[in-house]
């Protein structure tokens, strides 16, 4: 359901996904909470394959889709409409939760939502690397 496999992601980044007769969904969205972040870090190395042993719900929201019906629609939204655009730098994992008249089927994803961002020229002999904290008095 979710296109892409990146797990890194700017916080004025977008969410996109795909969906076929789907009017509705819910989008749950689950933080590691700031007491729980460093351990997960530095002793569990980040391993999202165990991330739901720290997450907590912090909110969900209904969206409505652009349903064409039998067809591949691609669906995308902005980080910033979730929660009011008040999403804090962090790992999450969102959900998509959506039913059809026989089932419920869900979807999710692990992001590790930050504002720096980071370039790197790469030669035969040497590496720069640039790191940049994105404000958000300068996005659009």
């Amino acid at each position: 359901m979710f296109d892409g496999d990146k797990p890194y992601m700017s916080s004025h980044g977008e969410l996109g996904f795909s969906s076929i007769n789907i009017d509705s969904a819910t989008i749950v969205v689950q933080r590691v909470l700031d007491d729980n972040l460093r351990y997960f870090v530095n002793f569990k190395n980040g391993n999202k394959d165990i991330v739901d042993e720290y997450l907590e719900e912090i909110f969900s929201k209904e969206i409505k889709l652009n349903g064409r019906k039998n067809e591949i629609v691609k669906q995308k939204f902005k980080l910033t409409q979730l929660n009011d655009g008040d999403l804090p730098f962090g790992v999450y994992k969102i959900i998509i939760r959506c039913s059809d008249k026989k089932e419920e089927k869900a979807q999710s994803k692990i992001l590790f939502l930050s504002n720096i961002g980071i370039s790197a020229n790469i030669s035969k002999t040497q590496a720069f690397i640039h790191t940049m904290q994105r404000s958000e008095e300068h996005t659009s």
